[in-house]
């Protein structure tokens, strides 16, 4: 990751940076997992109950352990721009009401 110094900054998971202009809020009390891997059990399960596949691409795996992964969930709203580069973005179905319901309506 040497040459891709941005991507290394990420990996070495340094949040001083961002927390520093963060504001800070109080914690809500909720019920989590014991771990990881029971955490991502009951989100894939939760998603098929609502009838989203999942599909998901291990891209690399550091020492230290952090993993770098893609998901795509269709039906979902995503964000590529970080694997493919500045690009459109089509909006999904939530964007699209947000726009519906905000934009002035045009002139035929």
């Amino acid at each position: 990751m040497k040459d891709h110094p941005v991507l290394q900054a990420c990996a070495e998971l340094d949040l001083r940076p961002p927390a520093a202009s963060t504001r800070l809020v109080p914690s809500v009390e909720t019920a989590a997992p014991c771990s990881p891997a029971e955490h991502l059990s009951q989100l894939l399960s939760r998603l098929a109950d609502r009838g989203f596949t999942v599909y998901l691409d291990e891209a690399h795996r550091l020492s230290n352990g952090i993993t770098v992964v893609h998901v795509h969930i269709p039906g979902l709203e995503r964000f590529h721009m970080i694997v493919d580069g500045p690009a459109a973005v089509v909006p999904g179905r939530r964007g699209m009401a947000a726009v519906e319901l905000t934009a002035p309506a045009c002139p035929v």
